[in-house]
């Protein structure tokens, strides 16, 4: 049956989404990270002068802390293997298939929140300046996740 006959059986028309009960994950987590980080948390972890650098940093330790479980170091070491020789910001969008496809395999809603972030985060680096902050923070994502799993 072709996709033209399938509209016909129901009446030629397509029902539009109702929207009962379905949920939008990547709003949902995208709230979670508000949460955690502030409105505004791409323009929070790309700043490169953070007023409060330590507040920051006590931010990213509590959020790691709760999203360590189901993410192994050498999954975050693999993406960070691509990130870290980048110089110019014009190469991390090439990262975000990678990364969606990181996040559909994974069977880890902490996965998919932190592939989320880093997703949210990419648009933002428009600057080597921003590239640099953007390393370093995925450098400390993965130096509190070892911190909190210990040995994978």
């Amino acid at each position: 049956m072709t996709m033209a006959n399938k509209h016909h059986n129901r009446g030629g028309q397509r029902r539009p989404h109702q929207g009962g009960g379905h949920k939008d994950p990547e709003a949902d987590r995208r709230q979670k990270l508000k949460q955690e980080f502030g409105d505004d948390y791409v323009a929070f972890i790309l700043n490169p002068d953070k007023p409060d650098y330590n507040a920051y940093i006590d931010k990213l330790k509590e959020f790691v802390g709760d999203i360590k479980g189901d993410i192994t170091t050498s999954q975050l070491r693999n993406a960070f293997s691509r990130i870290k020789p980048m110089r110019d910001p014009k190469e991390l969008p090439l990262l975000r298939p990678n990364l969606a496809y990181v996040a559909a395999r994974s069977k880890s809603d902490n996965m998919k929140l932190l592939m989320q972030l880093v997703d949210d985060l990419i648009p933002g680096v428009d600057s080597e300046d921003k590239l640099a902050e953007f390393q370093r923070f995925f450098e400390a994502v993965i130096a509190y996740h070892k911190y909190f799993r210990g040995k994978d």
